[in-house]
C-alpha cells in the first residue's frame, strides 16, 4: 500500500479525508496523539521485580529511570533501547552482562517509560546529551552503548557528538 493511499500515514501526517479512513478511526488530524493527550504509563507495570534494581537518574535536565543489573565497579554498559520500547525489551542482556562483569544499565529514554516525558527535546543533540549525561550521572567516564533500532542511531549520535 502506497503513502497516498496508506490511512495509517495520512493520520501521521495529519492529512485524512473520510474516504480513507477505516472504520473507527478520528477525522483529521489524530487527537490521542498529541503529547498532552498521551496516557500516563503505569509505573507497575514498568518497575518489574527481578535481578535488576530499579533506580532514577538525573542528566541533561530531565529524570530517567534506569534498570541495572552487575557489579557496581565493572565496565559501564548502556543498553539503548527502539521505539517504541522501554528498558524491558533488554531484560534479558541485562542479567547476561551482569552476570558477565558488567555493570549493565538499560534506561527509559526521554518520553520513555518510566522516565520522564517533557514536550521537547526528541532531537538528536538534546537525546546525545541526555545518554552523556547518563553515563557521568553513573559515576562512569566512558562507557560501552549498545543500541538497537533509534537506539542504535542514537549510540551512533553520541559517540559523534560526545566522543570523549
Amino acid at each position: 500500500m502506497g503513502q497516498a493511499s496508506d490511512p495509517y500515514h495520512l493520520i501521521a501526517a495529519g492529512r485524512t479525508a473520510d474516504r480513507s479512513l477505516p472504520r473507527g478511526l478520528p477525522k483529521g488530524p489524530n487527537p490521542l496523539w498529541h503529547p498532552r493527550r498521551m496516557p500516563t504509563v503505569e509505573e507497575s507495570v514498568i518497575l518489574v521485580d527481578g535481578p535488576w534494581t530499579h533506580r532514577e537518574v538525573a542528566a541533561n535536565g530531565a529524570r530517567f529511570h534506569v534498570a541495572e543489573c552487575g557489579p557496581a565497579d565493572g565496565p559501564l554498559v548502556l543498553l539503548l533501547h527502539g521505539f517504541p520500547e522501554f528498558w524491558w525489551s533488554w531484560r534479558h542482556q541485562l542479567v547476561a552482562l551482569g552476570n558477565a562483569g558488567y555493570r549493565a544499565v538499560a534506561p527509559d529514554l526521554r518520553g520513555y517509560g518510566a522516565s520522564d516525558k517533557p514536550p521537547r527535546g526528541y532531537d538528536a543533540y538534546t537525546l546525545s546529551s541526555d545518554v552523556a549525561g547518563m553515563v557521568r550521572a553513573l559515576g562512569a567516564r566512558d562507557a560501552f552503548l549498545v543500541g538497537q533500532d533509534w537506539g542504535g542511531v542514537l549510540a551512533w549520535t553520541v559517540a559523534t557528538l560526545h566522543a570523549r
